[in-house]
């Protein structure tokens, strides 16, 4: 099930809110986490070069096991160099008291520690496992299992004395570890601090949002409302573009434009009933007037035979006005399919042109079929059968007597143009535009009911379109010409 418009607003901005306060959240987090690492690094450095500062080399002897002058150097017997610092460090507590939350230790070039911080005891820092010439920093677990960060600090000590050592022979590296409980809380808090923002913003928009979401949406429920009330006697009724937001403009004068075009669709369905019942009922006039004639009296056998042909007439055409009202509504509820093929056109017309040869002998009306016998076209054969036979039917009822019916075909690009004429067209240009109207006829008398029903050309225009066929008509001089547009593009 589709999910109400208000609903999908409403989940738009929620999530697109808390995607951003997601995005803004581990962007302060992150900047601040970087910048607080940075002065926290910048700590360390100062702090180790201040260690660096205050540290001397001096030499000791080998026999001079056990004898130190600090005690935090322990474990540095019989080295051959000593570190000694020219402050007690004892007075810094962060570095004297054990697993005091600072600590720092000092090997030389070979591995080999030369003193470590009274906070360290008897245990080691890890060492950075390379030796470099420039600091490096690193997260680090600290003796007493709290996190930390770490730097290598490599540096030359002071000397009393010149001993005659290469300068990288002297350096030595320096590790000093530190807690960062301070950091770590501050960003915790900052953490929670955004979640905890970050939801109570989302939830308080989620509140605004749906206030806003129904006003919003109050023009959409009042156009429902009117749309509502619209029944088949009132489709005149227009929606003001001006009465709503200007989003909602394009809907109503689609709206407009569809309840007119209904409109006139009622309007033409009941002129079309209309029609059908006029037609209907004056045939069955004629037929009921000629029994009850016949009925009057005794007549001679004659004159019952012509009253039958003429009912006989009259039922005739009744029936083929109802069985091309039928194929309109094949057409129109889509029950015709279409089967395009090649098709020889000056065959097709002259097979056709049987149904109504007899009908124009009678009137002396010369047909003409000027189409080449090697002329295709692509179409279906049996539904351009049925717009031939309604073009022809016209053609012959309204040609005049000794008239003249003519064919001709013409090619351009990939179109067949298949052209129909005939004499004594009655009509002008301005009544083109009503020839496909059903049950139209250029005189408003309907003397002529019964005889022919107005439907033909309609119902062929309709076949065309299904077909893709052009059909369109033409005036001049006193002849009526309808052009067929075949298309000869394969599909």
């Amino acid at each position: 099930m589709m999910l109400s418009l208000r609903t999908r607003l409403l989940g738009g901005i929620i999530i697109a809110m808390a995607v951003l306060l997601a995005v803004f959240s581990v962007v302060v987090y992150t900047i601040t986490h970087q910048t607080m690492i940075q002065h926290f690094d910048k700590s360390l450095l100062a702090t180790a070069q201040m260690l660096s500062a205050v540290i001397e080399e001096e030499g000791i002897e080998n026999e001079s096991e056990g004898e130190h002058e600090d005690e935090s150097q322990v474990g540095s017997e019989n080295q051959e160099r000593g570190i000694d610092f020219e402050f007690d460090v004892r007075m810094t507590p962060e570095f004297s008291n054990l697993n005091g939350g600072a600590y720092y230790q000092i090997w030389n070039r070979a591995g080999k520690t030369l003193v470590r911080s009274p906070s360290l005891g008897l245990q080691n820092l890890s060492s950075f496992g390379h030796a470099s010439d420039v600091p490096q920093y690193r997260e680090a677990v600290l003796p007493d299992g709290m996190r930390g960060r770490a730097i290598s600090y490599p540096f030359l000590p002071r000397t009393e004395e010149s001993q005659g050592d290469q300068p990288e022979d002297r350096l030595v590296i320096l590790v000093l570890a530190q807690n960062t409980a301070p950091v770590d809380d501050h960003l915790a808090f900052l953490k929670w601090l955004l979640l905890g923002s970050s939801a109570g913003v989302v939830f308080l928009s989620t509140g605004i949002a749906f206030l806003v979401t129904k006003a919003g949406l109050r023009p959409i429920h009042s156009l429902a409302g009117r749309i509502t009330s619209v029944r088949e006697d009132n489709l005149g009724r227009l929606f003001p573009s001006e009465a709503y937001p200007p989003e909602l403009s394009p809907i109503c004068t689609c709206l407009n434009e569809a309840f007119q075009r209904l409109e006139a669709s009622f309007q033409r369905e009941r002129q079309f009933n209309a029609n059908v019942a006029h037609e209907l009922r004056t045939p069955l006039a004629g037929m009921l007037s000629t029994i009850e004639v016949c009925l009057t009296r005794e007549r001679e056998s004659t004159e019952y035979k012509d009253a039958i042909e003429s009912c006989l007439h009259i039922a005739k055409t009744m029936n083929k006005m109802i069985d091309t009202l039928l194929s309109l509504s094949k057409l129109e509820s889509g029950q015709m399919s279409v089967k395009k093929e090649s098709v020889h056109v000056k065959d097709l017309i002259d097979e056709t042109w049987r149904y109504f040869a007899d009908k124009a002998y009678d009137k002396g009306i010369v047909f003409e079929n000027s189409i080449q016998q090697e002329s295709l076209c692509r179409s279906d054969k049996d539904r351009l059968i049925m717009i031939l036979s309604n073009i022809l039917d016209n053609a012959v009822e309204y040609a005049d007597e000794g008239g003249r019916i003519q064919t001709h075909l013409e090619r351009a690009d990939d179109v067949t143009i298949v052209s129909i004429s005939n004499t004594g067209c009655a009509l002008t240009m301005e009544d083109v535009e009503h020839v496909f109207e059903f049950f139209w006829r250029k005189s408003s008398s309907r003397t002529d009911a019964g005889k022919h029903c107005g439907i033909g050309l309609p119902v062929a225009r309709k076949i065309a379109a299904v077909l893709d066929i052009g059909m369109d008509i033409d005036i001049h001089d006193d002849v009526f010409v309808v052009h067929l547009r075949i298309s000869n593009k394969h599909e």
